[in-house]
């Protein structure tokens, strides 16, 4: 009886690791060790990714892309990127077909192949002067086997094959450090210290060996003399009690690297850290809480998912939210997973996914703890997002706006209670919908749609920014495209809340209150009207005094109150750090608000949740 699963084996060239976001030559060369008839198939898949696959099989291990292949993949110009080959040593005839979309090609056998025959692909073939195919943005971390199914009759019964090649992605050399400590600190008391070594796509480089120092700075000072990052760090390591802020104030941790850590000087410079002496009721946290796993259409486990924003994203609260494909059983393992990662103090995990019913939004559904009930858009009892609010309304549970409505339509509010609907992602890296004449607005927009509008309707939804990270990498400083230029390449959003301390019921609590902010990098933002803070809802008879403070991690371009979806006050041109009072004596008028929008020349922004002013 013949075994299906290896009727072909297949070695690939060169064997060497591919590296990150280079042009390069890949070629199959496919041993055939029994006949194919006329018309099989043979399906090679270059993601493990579960989106990517046909059909969709999703909760196996998957660990990313090797080429862009679903921009590059061609085979109508040779001298184009990502031309494709196929050939048999005897002149058998062979096609290929591609799927647009989908990171997989076919070689279809119309005569069939006998046993001893060799099939070469070429993929990125450079003989007609194509510059070859480009290697995917991020790495493979690991080992990932090729993906090959057979379809021996060309009925559409793939078999998948066993004998297939190993790949790797690596990352590209060391071009840039990412340096990181909390974003408040007391003056006198040591406070942790991030150093990070990134490639130009934002992958820490993993085997990177190298030595740092700070800067000099009157302001700060290192409890070591130098940080050295070994191979064993994978590019990234966290020091405790590392650097000491020695005067109140606002500042920066600049550090450079030292020795031979490549041919040119490693710099870097932290966020913004705000020294004060002052006991604050707050402390300001970051956090992204809208990212994917493998349990749908993201690329690594709900553990590394996890792992990534505690250890390199170097976050403080994340949250993983699927969408609401995967069964019961996995979301046993999730709530496992959300649990075991929970540190209160130092790294908070929220459990959630993302719902998708019958609405044209897709909606983000936060639990408070590491328990809640999970009610997929696929089933009837939670079809419509009214079923879904009364299945958690007595949850301690939120919902958080992902998409905007179709052009056209107009935003609905699903909570009338206004207790669990407060949130809405204003920010993401299909970039802002906060209003179709943003520059970086997020597509389609028009003047009925925008976060602006539903605020002109009267919902009351506080600002948060996410990852939406589909190669499951929270808090990673930039996007990567998945599978091709442009896919989710856009700045990653993070999340900011002032909490009380980082814990479930802290971050949580101050989500509710929409005591948070959008950003796309770590930029200090506070934000109050009559001295009460973002989120709030007052009533008023006396003037608003609006007071804002911020630090950029790059000089503003400006800083804007906006009122009513219109602009009212605008500074801070050319600045990097600023603290203003406006004073509006105008008439109060019902559903008035307010909130800060910040625009840096890197073309980093942020935004602060509205204060609500009613007449009182």
């Amino acid at each position: 009886m013949v075994d299906e699963r290896r009727i072909i084996s297949c070695r690939s060239e060169p064997a060497e690791p591919f590296v990150c976001g280079e042009l390069v030559t890949c070629t199959l060369v496919i041993s055939v060790l029994e006949d194919i008839p006329p018309n099989g198939r043979i399906r090679f898949h270059f993601t493990e990714s579960p989106y990517y696959r046909i059909p969709p099989n999703y909760g196996l291990p998957a660990k990313g892309f090797v080429f862009f292949a679903r921009h590059h993949f061609q085979t109508d110009n040779p001298q184009n990127v990502g031309y494709i080959t196929a050939e048999t040593k005897s002149g058998q005839f062979v096609s290929i077909e591609l799927a647009p979309g989908r990171c997989f090609f076919t070689i279809v056998c119309q005569n069939g192949l006998t046993a001893g025959e060799t099939l070469v692909v070429t993929i990125g073939d450079t003989r007609a002067d194509s510059p070859g195919i480009e290697v995917a943005h991020h790495p493979t971390y690991g080992d990932w086997q090729l993906v090959c199914d057979l379809d021996c009759q060309g009925d559409g019964n793939f078999v998948r094959q066993d004998l297939m090649p190993h790949m790797r992605v690596i990352t590209a050399s060391p071009s840039q450090v990412l340096v990181r400590t909390k974003s408040g600190a007391v003056p006198g008391l040591p406070a942790d210290l991030q150093i990070m070594v990134t490639d130009r796509f934002g992958n820490h480089v993993k085997n990177f060996r190298g030595t740092f120092r700070l800067s000099e700075d009157a302001s700060n000072h290192a409890t070591q003399t130098e940080f050295t990052l070994e191979p064993k760090d994978i590019g990234s390591k966290c020091w405790q009690n590392a650097v000491v802020f020695d005067e109140e104030g606002i500042h920066r941790v600049n550090v450079e690297s030292v020795g031979a850590a490549g041919d040119a000087s490693l710099r870097g410079v932290s966020q913004p850290v705000v020294c004060d002496s002052l006991e604050d009721d707050y402390q300001l946290l970051w956090g992204d809480i809208h990212g994917h796993s493998y349990c749908t259409d993201g690329t690594h486990s709900p553990e590394f998912f996890y792992s990534y924003g505690r250890n390199v994203g170097y976050l403080d609260f994340c949250a993983l939210t699927d969408h609401d494909t995967f069964s019961h059983d996995v979301w046993q393992m999730m709530m496992d997973s959300a649990e075991n990662a929970n540190e209160p103090g130092r790294f908070t995990t929220f459990l959630g996914y993302e719902w998708a019913g019958e609405l044209s939004q897709s909606i983000c559904v936060l639990f408070k703890n590491a328990v809640g009930g999970y009610y997929p858009g696929s089933e009837d009892a939670s079809r419509i997002p009214r079923d879904l609010i009364e299945l958690i309304k007595n949850e301690d549970a939120m919902i958080i706006r992902h998409d905007m409505p179709p052009p056209g339509d107009r935003w609905q509010q699903l909570d009338r209670s206004g207790q669990l609907e407060r949130l809405v992602e204003i920010y993401s890296p299909f970039h802002s919908s906060e209003s179709a004449h943003n520059p970086n607005a997020r597509g389609p927009l028009d003047d009925g749609n925008s976060v602006q509008a539903a605020l002109a309707d009267g919902l009351r939804f506080g600002f948060v920014g996410c990852s939406d990270s589909h190669i499951s990498m929270p808090g990673r400083r930039q996007g990567v495209s998945k599978g091709s230029p442009g896919y989710r390449a856009g700045i990653y959003g993070l999340t900011a809340v002032y909490a009380a301390e980082n814990t479930r019921d802290a971050v949580f609590d101050a989500l509710l209150a929409r005591r948070c902010y959008a950003a796309t990098d770590r930029i200090f933002l506070d934000f109050r009207v009559n001295n009460q803070p973002m989120g709030s809802e007052l009533r008023l008879r006396e003037p608003r005094i609006i007071r804002a403070r911020a630090a950029g991690t790059a000089p503003f371009v400006h800083v804007e109150i906006i009122k009513n979806n219109g602009v009212v006050h605008s500074t801070a041109q050319g600045v990097l750090e600023i603290e203003f009072e406006y004073v509006d004596e105008t008439e109060i008028c019902p559903n008035d608000y307010y909130y800060l929008q910040i625009t840096q020349e890197d073309g980093n922004m942020a935004w602060s949740s509205p204060v609500w002013v009613d007449p009182l």
